[in-house]
């Protein structure tokens, strides 16, 4: 063991986070081909144990655990333990040594007020797409876009996501420097785009509209959450606006479809 942790010390902070971040990204990536192709297995002993599986009782929370361990536990514990990124850097914690994790009163009204800008013209703009796209759907296609998680599990997405994005984003900003955080920002969102582009159901999904539009939003939310983290630096408040934007959109996608239901049929 002392012998791995001095090699990581050989190798220097940036290139033992360009090793994390790249062991983070092939893990999602082998996961997501595991669960694409296990999807698949129907029969022999491992597609019996499949099916049964899915029907396991504590199945959602097993899952939620292995989530917690992959995006939380596993790359968190091990920065801390190295202290290769801080809490500053990832948004955890604000500059000041009072208030409420760093922030003082002024500064966290400051940012709910850029975090409620942004994920304003989040949703009108997923709104707004999802309507045209609501239109032109027919039978049961619609059906999809009004499937609603309940807001408790969206909230364990938006928290798991954006301590994912955060890592990412925060490496990204060590590699090239707080002078140049836009930079930054930006890479550390092709980096978990990157880690998406090799989800294989992202290829299957894009070829059914219903489907795809779960990706549209997941990319329109990383979007404005790295801008307000760019204007808050607060990823507290940008799981906030992640936990927000979601809720609203599912929220309105029962009423779209209704309403496009019936703009086609007057159409008719």
């Amino acid at each position: 063991m002392r012998q791995y942790l001095l090699r990581l010390d050989q190798l220097g902070p940036g290139r033992e986070l360009a090793l994390w971040v790249a062991l983070s990204i092939g893990l999602y990536l082998l996961f997501a081909q595991l669960a694409w192709r296990l999807r698949k297995w129907e029969t022999g002993f491992l597609g019996e144990n499949i099916r049964w599986l899915d029907g396991w009782r504590f199945r959602r929370l097993a899952w939620q655990l292995l989530r917690l361990l992959f995006y939380v536990v596993i790359p968190y514990g091990l920065l801390v333990q190295r202290r290769l990124l801080t809490g500053r850097s990832m948004g955890l914690v604000g500059p000041e040594p009072a208030g409420v994790l760093g922030w003082s009163e002024a500064g966290w009204l400051g940012g709910l007020g850029w975090v409620l800008l942004c994920g304003a013209a989040g949703v009108a703009l997923l709104v707004g797409s999802w309507w045209e796209l609501a239109r032109r759907l027919e039978g049961e296609a619609i059906f999809y876009l009004h499937h609603r998680l309940p807001a408790w599990e969206i909230l364990w997405d938006a928290i798991f996501l954006q301590l994912h994005w955060g890592f990412y984003r925060a490496a990204a900003v060590a590699w090239l420097g707080e002078t140049e955080l836009i930079w930054g920002v930006f890479l550390g969102l092709g980096l978990a785009g990157l880690e998406a582009a090799g989800d294989p159901g992202l290829y299957f999904d894009s070829h059914w509209p219903s489907l795809a539009n779960g990706w549209v939003r997941l990319a329109a939310v990383a979007w404005f959450t790295a801008i307000g983290f760019l204007l808050t630096r607060n990823l507290w408040l940008g799981v906030l606006c992640h936990w927000g934007m979601t809720c609203a959109v599912n929220g309105m996608a029962g009423r779209l479809t209704r309403w496009s239901v019936v703009s086609i049929s007057r159409a008719d």
